[in-house]
């Protein structure tokens, strides 16, 4: 990880998103950019409701004070501030993203447990990792709960799982944390063999990460969303990494399925992994 950029806001700071950039920069190390996206409608025009530019000037550069003060306050020496004009946000970050792709994005939410529509724009089409704050605070040391699907893996891009799981643990390593597996095996009421379920689950669990085994690998009989919602508030995890993409097209597009009910409703911290863009 090389890069980090933090979304900020410097008229409504968000402290913690700028605390988890500036941790993970600290252990990789990694660079770490502040950017802020700015419009103002009443400094976009002029009388002839013409754009103007010198208005554009003056309110990037006061926010770019705004945001090198923020920096002053880490102790980051490989540390960049940027500001872009532009309108609408969420267009304006992703093409921001897909001009200068970072390894990862630390975004927060204005409501945490109500993302507006732009910000379900960002989960969805934003490529690198998304970290998406939800101002929880982290064990010590953090837990990073991995959430894999391998029992439906001809219903969605190959090598999916295998990202969450780089991603998860390449995280995890940065802040000093702990890596948990968890699958959702489902609800199957005719199966009632629920060791051999459990079993096959493992072994293709172990196809994916390997030799690094993690310390615990939790399954539970029941559907994805409620479970991962539910296992991460009793286990206090500080980060829940899953794959931030639907098993349909139209579901992916509308962002349907578990990532539409989880994002809303956890409490944790969510780490957002698209898979390859040349998978199937």
């Amino acid at each position: 990880m090389r890069t980090i950029r933090a979304i900020l806001d410097p008229d409504n700071p968000n402290s913690t998103v700028l605390q988890r950039a500036v941790l993970i920069a600290q252990q990789q190390p990694a660079k770490l950019e502040l950017f802020c996206v700015v419009h103002e409608p009443a400094h976009a025009f002029d009388l002839f409701h013409l754009p103007d530019p010198e208005a554009h000037r003056d309110v990037v550069e006061a926010t770019r004070s705004k945001l090198e003060a923020l920096a002053k306050q880490t102790a980051i020496s490989d540390l960049s501030v940027e500001v872009v004009w532009g309108y609408p946000f969420d267009a304006t970050l992703l093409q921001s993203i897909k001009d200068n792709p970072p390894d990862l994005v630390v975004m927060g939410l204005r409501r945490a447990h109500h993302p507006s529509r732009k910000e379900w724009h960002v989960v969805r089409d934003c490529r690198p990792d998304l970290l998406l704050v939800k101002d929880s605070m982290w064990t010590e040391p953090p837990q990073v709960m991995v959430c894999l699907d391998p029992s439906h893996r001809h219903a969605k891009p190959s090598g999916l799982d295998h990202c969450i799981f780089a991603s998860g643990t390449q995280l995890a390593t940065a802040v000093k944390g702990a890596v948990k597996i968890f699958h959702a095996l489902g609800m199957h009421p005719m199966s009632t063999d629920r060791t051999q379920r459990e079993a096959e689950g493992r072994a293709q669990i172990a196809e994916i990460v390997g030799e690094q085994e993690p310390e615990d690998v939790w399954m539970a009989h029941a559907e994805s969303p409620e479970a991962i919602i539910e296992y991460a508030h009793a286990r206090e995890q500080s980060i829940c990494a899953m794959g931030s993409l639907s098993r349909t097209p139209i579901n992916e597009y509308l962002l349907g399925g578990a990532l539409r009910a989880v994002v809303p409703a956890i409490n944790c911290d969510l780490l957002l992994v698209h898979p390859p863009r040349n998978s199937n």
